[in-house]
């Protein structure tokens, strides 16, 4: 009969954790044991939590990527944070990273940045021999240069080794926002223009990283579904004729005019007019070097122009016998401060247009 009877109750127990919907799940008491765990082990490199807002997309973009036969390939990239973003992985740690043709470097935040957007952060290495500042728009970061793995997206896509990363150290926060009063955030950056006059062996740089960033590369601009071409350019680009190309100006051309040379980046230039109709002004810069960084979200001219502008603008800028306009307001151009004649053409003014750019012809197509 006790027999009976302790059989019976445990059955009860059984038929009481199953209708419970088991939310005594033994594995949440040794979850953070493991956690606890994983955090011991300090002197390993090991990767962040992926964001929540990321959740999914990493997986989802590593099964999109085209990888072809002549060893090029098609990346999706999505417009956010004002900015063309794709997905990269650093060793073991993957990151959010800003397409920029302003900038030569790949940079990941490491350990001393706190003021990354999702927190990912690259352990930084002990040696602080290589330690470097690299300066450019939006920010300036004291880095530690290390040589490392790099993925596209994921391990799915192309894998490179040895290639020169910026890790950075220090997070000096650019001036205060003018138009909301605070301090932007850093981002990590891919940077996909040669170096120049910037590190003390700069075509050696250039030459490492040639298999991963590539010397021809177009973007396909726009806000639902950008793609990144390395090794290729796209089918409206290519049906371009050779004859209506734009040549890329020489950074020395530019270094003339200014009488000196404060470039680290060889950008992709073009020397054009450009024609900015106002309120009441028509303001012409008639031989401009025009920089096009799809890293930089505005446009920025000089500063003694940026006074005439009023709430709306009309901008025409013309290559060759092209003639391509955009119109925006008085808060969506930025001051430039270096020379009247220099012009920066951000990722709004590419929307809706194919940017090509091959560095081995030294070429410029936009369709």
């Amino acid at each position: 009969m006790k027999l009976i009877v302790l059989i019976v109750l445990i059955l009860a127990v059984c038929l009481f954790l199953i209708l419970s919907g088991g939310d005594n799940d033994p594995t949440a008491a040794i979850a953070p044991t493991a956690a606890i765990a994983a955090n011991e082990q300090s002197n390993s490199i090991r990767a962040d939590p992926e964001p929540t807002y990321l959740s999914g997309m990493y997986d989802y973009v590593a099964s999109k990527i085209q990888h072809n036969t002549d060893n090029s390939y098609i990346v999706p990239l999505r417009y956010e944070n004002e900015g063309f973003m794709m997905k990269i992985k650093v060793g073991d740690t993957s990151f959010d990273v800003i397409l920029d043709s302003g900038s030569s470097s790949i940079v990941v935040s490491g350990s001393g940045c706190n003021r990354c957007p999702n927190g990912d952060k690259y352990p930084a290495p002990n040696k602080k021999t290589n330690m470097d500042i690299i300066y450019y728009g939006s920010q300036n970061n004291h880095v530690n240069w290390v040589k490392e793995t790099v993925s596209i997206l994921s391990n799915q896509g192309p894998i490179f080794k040895n290639i020169n990363v910026a890790i950075t150290e220090k997070i000096v926060p650019k001036d205060l926002d003018e138009h909301d009063g605070e301090t932007e955030d850093v981002f990590n950056i891919f940077g996909i223009s040669p170096v120049y006059g910037y590190h003390s062996n700069s075509s050696g740089f250039w030459e490492e990283q040639r298999g991963l960033v590539k010397s021809k590369w177009a973007v396909r601009a726009s806000r639902d579904s950008p793609e990144l071409y390395l090794g290729k350019w796209t089918e409206r680009l290519n049906a371009i004729p050779v004859s209506q190309l734009y040549d890329i100006t020489p950074m020395e051309s530019l270094c003339n005019v200014i009488g000196n040379c404060p470039f680290p980046v060889k950008y992709p230039m073009i020397r054009g007019k450009i024609e900015i109709s106002t309120d009441e002004h028509i303001l012409i810069i008639e031989d401009a070097f025009v920089i096009l960084d799809t890293g930089f979200t505005d446009c920025a001219i000089h500063p003694s122009l940026i006074k005439k502008i009023g709430n709306s603008w009309t901008m025409k800028s013309t290559f060759s016998n092209d003639v391509y306009t955009y119109t925006d307001d008085k808060h969506n151009i930025d001051p430039l401060d270096i020379h009247p004649r220099l012009v920066i053409l951000g990722n709004r003014w590419m929307m809706q247009h194919d940017i090509g750019v091959d560095w081995d012809t030294r070429k410029i197509g936009i369709v």
